[in-house]
């Protein structure tokens, strides 16, 4: 079994001011012979670092450890090189430095140039553009993209992604951020102005009309010139409409039930489809004063509208609004089932109702003639009636004595399309 000889003075050697320093084992073995006898007759204990002078210049000896008992240093004493410290070498070279005879060290790697031919750069030389951390060697300073001179920033735009330089006279700063920098072309796409002219603020929304064969309008408009068609409820962002497209009076029904699904479907945040009474009270408010079609027309066409968008031969804008017509289809037959119901137990009442009308008042068959049901909701037990504006008076009567006949008769509210309570109820329904 082998024994371990434990030194008794472990040493640090420090080469770094010799003039030449050893490079083999053979030369460092000389190097210790000649050093191990300047050592002994020394206590090694009264200081950490200890120099020897010679013609090849200053050798430290710095003491990482000595055993306990061990005095002056004798032939006898087990020394342990544990050490040694070496200056450093150079191995990356600036080369814009290099070039000028100067040896400095070349941190930065520049990833332009072949492999063969490593280009590196000093804390000088090195090339650095505003919006990437990227360094580049003086040689391969990235030149601006339209004019050609020195770049000093890159892209963030969608477009440039960063890869693409630019020099000053082409940045354009983010707005409230002088730390981001787009080139003119991004900066337009990225901040539009608004559509209106002399309005110089950004237009953040999009005009979300589509064509009918699905393309999107494409103009932006700013907060403050924007219209908004609420056809989620008051608590939600409506679609927004650009000038041209805010007006929707005289637009013919199965464009408005377009508009909604499509605007819907192509809303980057998961929007829920209206129902169709929500659809019936978005074309109501839209089409004033023509009243809203019937939940029949409103579920045939957005029927009619799944199977056009199926025929469109895999357009892909066609594939996504059709997918979320889809998706919202079984909910809708279901509450068209809910309404048909509703809608026969809405015309039974109103025959009742214009019965009672002619059996109480004077010119009852004239008035009874123009009531029409616009509909019935057994939720509200309440009866939306069309009636001329002309014949209301009359039947509502004196303090509204005609009207509560007719109400304690039926056993259900009657009220005006249009009256408060309606748009309260639609509110209550969203």
């Amino acid at each position: 079994m082998s024994t371990v000889v434990v030194p008794d003075v472990e040493l640090i050697l420090d080469l770094r001011e010799l003039h030449t320093r050893p490079d083999s084992r053979e030369a460092f073995g000389k190097l210790w012979g000649g050093l191990e006898p300047a050592l002994y007759g020394r206590d090694l204990r009264s200081k950490t670092v200890h120099e020897l002078q010679g013609p090849n210049g200053t050798l430290r000896i710095e003491v990482a450890r000595i055993a306990a008992g061990t005095g002056l240093a004798t032939p006898r004493t087990r020394f342990a090189v544990v050490a040694v410290r070496e200056p450093s070498k150079l191995r990356h070279r600036c080369t814009e430095c290099a070039e000028a005879s100067i040896e400095e060290y070349g941190p930065f790697r520049c990833p332009e140039g072949p492999p063969a031919q490593e280009h590196r750069a000093c804390n000088k030389h090195v090339v650095i553009l505003d919006g990437s951390l990227a360094p580049r060697c003086g040689a391969h300073h990235p030149r601006c993209a339209d004019c050609h001179s020195m770049a000093t920033f890159w892209c963030a735009g969608k477009s440039c992604d960063r890869k693409t330089a630019w020099c000053d006279r082409h940045r354009r700063f983010r707005p409230q951020d002088q730390d981001v920098s787009y080139c003119p072309n991004c900066y337009t796409r990225q901040f539009p102005g608004c559509e209106y002219s002399g309005c110089r603020n950004i237009g953040t929304i999009a005009c979300e009309h589509v064509s009918r064969a699905l393309e999107p309008c494409g103009r932006r408009v700013c907060t403050l010139h924007a219209r908004r068609w609420q056809v989620y409820g008051p608590e939600r962002m409506g679609l927004g409409r650009c000038s041209q497209h805010a007006r929707l009076a005289g637009v013919p029904v199965d464009d408005l039930i377009l508009q909604i699904v499509a605007g819907t479907a192509n809303r980057r945040r998961l929007e829920r489809m209206p129902t169709l009474r929500g659809f019936a009270h978005n074309l109501r408010n839209a089409r004033k004063p023509e009243p809203a079609p019937s939940y029949k027309v409103i579920f045939g066409t957005l029927g009619s509208l799944g199977d056009a968008l199926g025929r469109a031969g895999g357009v892909p804008a066609a594939v996504k609004v059709g997918a979320a017509l889809e998706k919202a289809m079984p909910g809708w037959r279901e509450e068209y089932g809910e309404l048909v119901v509703a809608a026969e137990e809405g015309e039974r009442l109103a025959g009742q109702l214009r019965q009672v009308v002619q059996e109480r008042l004077r010119d009852g068959y004239a008035i009874a003639a123009n009531i029409t049901l616009s509909e019935y909701k057994p939720q509200l037990r309440t009866l939306f009636i069309n009636l001329d504006p002309d014949y209301r008076g009359r039947f509502i009567g004196t303090g509204g004595v005609h009207r509560q006949e007719y109400e304690r008769r039926l056993g259900v509210a009657v009220r005006f399309e249009g009256d408060r309570q309606r748009k309260e109820g639609d509110r209550q329904r969203k």
